[in-house]
């Protein structure tokens, strides 16, 4: 099962110069935890780098690039040498994903490009709304139609979407 985790602005801003251009939702981060831990986390080069290069741990972390260098080999080598619960992949193709991770959750975590290359071949999108506007430069929605509302869930500010697919 694949599921894509995003957060978003009405206008669906998701980043500003490589950040959330919003201040940390506690709630939010804490959910977003507690669903990825355990399980494989796909993301861009961009996400990767605003994470500071650090995986995210207890996760098997897969970073989906065009170009592998050297030092993002050694990076994964050495890092999964010292650490049990966490991994760290760099692969080039989406097939990768599609063929190795069949049967356990798998969730795509951004950014842009990574969810449109992935939104077609996903069960789901938890989705968080922001209620305030935000400037950015990256701007991604789910598909209107490919998605409709499953369940929502309201708090102050934002509010939690969960979208499975039309069929």
């Amino acid at each position: 099962m694949r599921t894509m985790i995003l957060t978003s602005d009405p206008n669906g801003v998701i980043g500003k110069d490589g950040k959330l251009p919003w201040p940390m939702l506690k709630c939010d981060s804490d959910r977003f935890e507690k669903i990825t831990v355990g399980h494989t986390v796909v993301m861009g080069r961009n996400t990767f780098n605003s994470l500071l290069q650090q995986p995210l741990k207890g996760r098997c972390n897969i970073v989906l690039t065009k170009k592998i260098t050297f030092s993002d080999l050694f990076k994964a080598v050495k890092f999964n040498l010292l650490n049990l619960r966490t991994s760290l992949k760099f692969v080039k193709d989406k097939e990768y994903v599609l063929e190795n991770y069949t049967y356990e959750p798998v969730y795509i975590i951004g950014g842009k490009e990574m969810f449109r290359l992935f939104e077609d071949c996903c069960d789901g999108v938890w989705w968080t709304k922001i209620y305030k506007e935000y400037e950015g430069d990256v701007i991604f929605k789910p598909s209107q139609i490919l998605w409709r509302v499953s369940s929502r869930h309201q708090y102050e500010g934002y509010e939690i979407v969960y979208l499975t697919k039309k069929y």
